[in-house]
């Protein structure tokens, strides 16, 4: 069975059903086309606080930014802000509805039951509400990525597994 998470956002609660491998590795790859940049711009910046320099490995560019003092949630904030200047250049509704599968909420706009958010009822249940749409889709990022994200982590010294109100 696969691992579920709960999570309140804006007063709704919101449980996140792990995706099947086959469907992560797809969306993962999707996610990682549109963020090339991104971490090219991310490696620049680190690099450039660090004295400059080269890297050859994933593992050198991470032991660099964390020398050079780059914290990671600055690091973010660089990859996510050049991740939404390349979203034009993506197909970020299939990416969306894919993140939203598994997804149910209760709660919220009179919601007394749980109900689905992807699917047929993203386009119903979303209307209005796309920057909590992308709260719920960074939920479901951390959810269905989370070791890839923990292993970035732990390289650059943040602490693995740092979240808000997980439960299984």
């Amino acid at each position: 069975m696969r691992n579920a998470e709960t999570r309140h956002i804006d007063g709704v609660k919101y449980t996140c059903r792990q995706m099947p491998a086959t469907k992560g590795v797809r969306v993962f790859k999707q996610l990682v086309s549109i963020s090339g940049t991104t971490l090219a711009r991310a490696i620049a910046a680190g690099l450039s606080k660090a004295g400059g320099g080269t890297v050859t490995s994933l593992t050198e560019l991470l032991v660099a930014l964390k020398k050079s003092g780059v914290q990671w949630p600055e690091l973010l904030e660089t990859v996510s802000n050049t991740l939404l200047a390349n979203l034009e250049h993506a197909n970020v509704e299939r990416i969306l509805m894919d993140l939203m599968d598994g997804m149910e909420a209760k709660g919220g706009d009179g919601l007394s039951s749980t109900r689905p958010v992807g699917g047929e009822f993203f386009d119903e249940y979303f209307s209005g509400k796309l920057l909590h749409m992308l709260k719920v889709a960074r939920f479901s990022i951390e959810v269905n990525f989370r070791d890839f994200f923990d292993a970035l982590g732990s390289l650059t010294g943040e602490p693995e597994g740092q979240d808000e109100a997980r439960s299984a």
